[in-house]
């Protein structure tokens, strides 16, 4: 099963990074958004397997932007989640991620929380 995740979850990141060379960051959203695959009810085994394929990404420029649009395309209990970006307090950066019921689940909550001020969210 753990395979299955992995290679969702790689294809998520290169269909998300399509959508971003030809849209938008709104249209990439709204795609994302409308989508009604989403093959991955539990939560905590998806991070778990993003986690362990995120990494490879970061080389590739592939970092916080599409590990949140992959996550909202690929988890199912969408409704509880939502899409954030933030920019930072202290300096000029940006960073984008999901919280699950006001939770941070795609980053560290108190990182994010203690040096993002949220943008925009988009919730289901």
């Amino acid at each position: 099963m753990k395979i299955l995740y992995k290679l969702s979850i790689t294809l998520a990141y290169y269909f998300v990074d399509y959508l971003l060379k030809k849209h938008t960051v709104n249209q990439t959203i709204d795609i994302v958004n409308k989508n009604k695959i989403r093959p991955f009810k539990n939560t905590d085994k998806y991070i778990e397997a993003l986690e362990e394929t995120a990494y490879k990404f970061e080389k590739k420029d592939m970092v916080c932007l599409h590990k949140a649009l992959a996550t909202f395309l690929l988890i199912k209990n969408k409704e509880q989640l939502t899409f954030n970006i933030g920019l930072s307090k202290y300096n000029f950066e940006s960073h984008s991620w999901i919280t699950e019921n006001g939770l941070v689940i795609t980053d560290n909550h108190e990182y994010v929380k203690d040096k993002y001020i949220v943008i925009k969210e988009v919730h289901h």
